[in-house]
């Protein structure tokens, strides 16, 4: 249910925004276990064949919470069910993952790092973005991260490597920044 009231809300602002500036990017949460059960994943993309086709082009998904141990084939199923609905598809995992090898190069956009929620202090974080971002580079995936909170930690996911970043410290410059 929340996937599906995420995927309605997102799909109107998308509406709502491009009709009035003609741009916009948006990344669209989704449970890996809502596209890999068979009943909710009958739901979810009928819901994303009747809403996402007039905002196609403005659209990723990004499946949040997979399984550990993740499966490459189960992976890659999940990813199919998304992809024809947007743009790309990213995945996202939390800090200590180490199952790269599970994630085909050409399966997702890039696989990105949760930080939010605190768990981690700033040096486990500054580690955590180096390894993570290191991982990810050996096996020819793209990488972004969410939640960074400081200025360092946001420079430090850029000089790790990282292709996208999610700063709460950037954030609100942007927020204030006329786009005209």
């Amino acid at each position: 249910a929340l996937d599906m009231g995420t995927l309605r809300k997102s799909t109107e602002q998308v509406e709502e925004v491009v009709g009035q500036y003609g741009f916009l990017k948006v990344l669209i949460p989704v449970h890996y276990s809502t596209i890999m059960g068979t009943e909710t994943t009958e739901t979810y993309t009928r819901l994303c064949n009747s809403l996402v086709w007039p905002v196609l082009d403005y659209v990723f998904f990004e499946i949040i919470r997979p399984p550990e141990p993740l499966s490459r084939n189960d992976l890659a199923s999940v990813v199919e069910r998304v992809r024809p609905y947007g743009g790309g598809v990213m995945l996202r995992v939390d800090p200590g993952f180490e199952n790269f090898d599970a994630i085909p190069p050409d399966c997702v956009l890039s696989v990105g790092l949760d930080l939010r929620g605190g768990q981690l202090g700033e040096q486990e974080i500054l580690s955590e973005l180096i390894r993570f971002a290191g991982e990810a580079s050996a096996r020819g995936l793209q990488s972004h991260v969410h939640g960074l909170e400081a200025l360092t930690t946001s420079a430090a996911a850029v000089s790790a490597g990282f292709d996208y970043v999610g700063s709460d410290d950037i954030a609100p410059a942007l927020d204030d920044w006329n786009s005209d």
